[in-house]
């Protein structure tokens, strides 16, 4: 297991190579999970859509809530997601949520892990123009 950059950058194909990424920076991955890591040894990258720290998704919300199915909740997030609603909700009590600002700094300042930009506000980018696109990605 080697950090992702290493794993992207490494022109051996001959190697068996694996990089640990968790997606959303959600608490249970940015504590436990990132924990578990690095007492293995491994290094890891978490990707954050800035704009959803300290979130609950309303992909999570709405299907924990039983207003979505699973298929709703794949739909939303796959293919009809795009920047005309807000996708997230304020943050309450459910450990499921995204983390803070402080908690990524903390498991960011932690050697082994990486940081990656997912988006700044988990847009589809296959539905959005090539400037929103961009704007998502800056």
């Amino acid at each position: 297991v080697v950090p992702l950059i290493e794993l992207l950058r490494s022109e051996d194909r001959s190697s068996r190579l694996a990089a640990v990424t968790f997606d959303d920076a959600y608490l249970g991955a940015v504590s436990q999970g990132v924990d578990l890591c690095l007492q293995e040894g491994a290094p890891c990258t978490v990707f954050v859509s800035p704009h959803l720290l300290g979130k609950f998704p309303a992909w999570d919300r709405n299907a924990d809530a039983g207003k979505w199915s699973v298929s709703e909740r794949e739909a939303f997030l796959w293919k009809d997601r795009g920047l005309s609603e807000p996708a997230e909700l304020e943050a309450d009590s459910n450990p499921c949520r995204i983390a803070t600002v402080d908690e990524l700094a903390l498991v960011a300042a932690r050697p082994g892990v990486a940081i990656g930009n997912h988006t700044m506000r988990h847009a589809n980018l296959g539905s959005l123009a090539f400037g929103e696109a961009c704007e998502e990605l800056g």
